[in-house]
């Protein structure tokens, strides 16, 4: 590779770098071009899946909002087909907001509503199962797992192992803990429903304390609703 060629695969590394809103480096090796693109905020196998999100956002409007719950402020983003965000703001809103437009920003018109995200909110704590659209990007796998998670009674807890043998991939374990921490609809998407076969909580991707006591108010939640079902009947 001469140095022009070089000079233009640089130029066009960093086009792809750039449209990504990735970090990179060049390295030599052996006269070789060793290219790496070095990801901080996401690895480096979820490249394709952040291009995939910009290629399915883009021209969509979406909408975004802030707004508060039993559990904490959430920022909520919806296309017109469904939601398609829906995080706990674990630091700042304004780094939730950064996130948000990390994925889409730069490809579609994103629109504050915050009245939006208020009445998504509270719909989602007032009814289940939670009759809510969605709008989700990801690779097959994920959106297999995802799908799953959804078949979550409320109230009750799976294992990692069962979730995979649900998708017809029993062997699949790390993947189905890859796709599930890469879930983009909290609660809707009930994550936090899964456990490790030993009882332990795990991780969450928004603090295990908090995963907690999601657990906890649905048993309880599911708990009243039982005892009073069955002083309706006495």
């Amino acid at each position: 590779m001469c140095r022009e060629d070089t000079h233009c695969f640089e130029i066009n590394v960093r086009a792809v770098g750039e449209f990504l809103n990735l970090d990179y480096h060049f390295s030599w090796q052996n006269s070789y071009l060793c290219l790496s693109l070095v990801l901080y905020a996401y690895r480096p196998e979820n490249a394709v899946y952040i291009l995939n999100l910009r290629w399915q956002y883009a021209m969509k409007t979406i909408e975004y909002g802030f707004t508060k719950s039993l559990f904490g402020e959430l920022i909520v983003a919806r296309t017109t087909a469904g939601i398609c965000n829906l995080q706990f703001v674990t630091t700042t809103p304004q780094a939730a907001l950064d996130e948000l437009y990390l994925c889409w920003g730069h490809d579609a018109c994103i629109i504050e509503n915050h009245e939006m995200a208020c009445n998504v909110v509270q719909s989602m704590f007032e009814k289940r199962p939670y009759n809510i659209s969605l709008d989700l990007c990801g690779t097959a796998f994920q959106l297999k797992v995802w799908k799953a998670l959804q078949q979550i009674p409320f109230g009750k807890t799976v294992s990692y192992s069962e979730v995979a043998h649900a998708i017809g991939q029993p062997t699949a374990i790390r993947a189905v803990a890859s796709a599930i921490a890469r879930n983009p609809v909290a609660i809707v998407i009930p994550c936090h429903r899964v456990v490790h076969s030993n009882g332990s909580l795990g991780q969450y991707r928004w603090g295990a304390q908090l995963k907690k006591r999601l657990i906890q108010w649905e048993h309880d939640a599911l708990t009243t609703e039982k005892n009073h079902a069955a002083q309706t009947l006495l």
